[in-house]
């Protein structure tokens, strides 16, 4: 679904507030290990990007910490503030159904860039038309 969007658009559209699908997935991605269990903190995770982004290692030779720091100046409040999960539960449960997650407006906006409908149809049966119908 993440996927979907980024082609479409920069955003995912959210009631209380807008952010970029780059900053949830970049959270989204620095947890994994969190979120797995396999660590406590993003930067104890030996294979972590966190640890170069945070200078506790000088250079991994992986990581281009450039683009992600003049992004996020400030990246070590972002991985202390850690991952909505909130937001987090909302996005999953949208995956599991192939449905965007925004208001009506960024769904709408979606649909007109996509060609498709996107919001859910009537749910059941469609009536069955007879020689009465119009």
């Amino acid at each position: 679904m993440l996927f979907f969007l980024v082609g479409v658009s920069d955003h995912i559209g959210l009631r209380t507030s807008e952010i970029t699908v780059t900053d949830y997935c970049t959270v989204t991605v620095i947890m994994n290990p969190v979120r797995a269990r396999l660590t406590r903190r993003a930067a104890e995770w030996r294979w972590s990007s966190a640890r170069a982004l945070l200078g506790l290692v000088d250079d991994d030779g992986v990581t281009a910490k450039a683009p992600v720091l003049e992004r996020y100046p400030d990246f070590a409040a972002l991985v202390e503030a850690g991952e909505d999960e909130a937001l987090s539960q909302r996005l999953r449960r949208a995956e599991t159904i192939g449905r965007p997650l925004g208001t009506d407006d960024f769904v709408a906006r979606l649909e007109r860039a996509s060609g498709r409908v996107l919001k859910p149809a009537r749910r059941g049966p469609k009536p069955k038309l007879n020689a009465l119908s119009p």
